[in-house]
């Protein structure tokens, strides 16, 4: 959610101020003295986001698209678990016939643990800025669901 609301206040989709929001967090945020967490965490005390935080044209993406960002970031989140050494020992049990093995952590336990840094504020932006220009793409033109082909 932290990097979710941080993208959309930077691109206009969030209201100007939240509730627990003052102009020097703001400030610390733009000039990334808070990570997305720290911030999310600093004005949202009750860890709650709602529609209220959101423009109208924020509540419409968010509406469309939260399930499949989810998804999408679910893919990323997996992707920066999986070091290089895990990796080649999953390879090789699947070139010698063997089940994958269950790792721990998976699932929404491994998902919000991607680490809260600019870095990854930027990949997860990026993935928000292409699913944004698909919906509004969709928008435009009436194509098929987002997310599928």
């Amino acid at each position: 959610m932290a990097f979710y609301i941080v993208w959309a206040s930077f691109r206009g989709l969030s209201v100007d101020q939240f509730f627990g929001d003052t102009e020097e967090s703001r400030k610390r945020l733009i000039e990334r003295r808070f990570t997305p967490v720290e911030y999310f965490k600093y004005v949202f005390e009750d860890g709650k986001l709602t529609s209220h935080e959101f423009t109208e044209g924020g509540k419409a993406f968010t509406s469309v698209c939260y399930r499949e960002y989810l998804r999408r970031y679910s893919s990323f989140a997996n992707s920066q678990k999986l070091g290089k050494r895990e990796l080649r020992k999953s390879k090789l049990r699947e070139k010698i016939g063997l089940k994958p093995q269950r790792r721990k952590g998976t699932g929404s336990d491994r998902f919000y643990r991607v680490e809260d840094n600019w870095a990854n504020y930027e990949n997860v932006s990026a993935l928000l800025d292409a699913l944004f220009d698909e919906w509004r793409d969709w928008e435009n033109r009436g194509a098929p669901e987002i997310g599928e082909e």
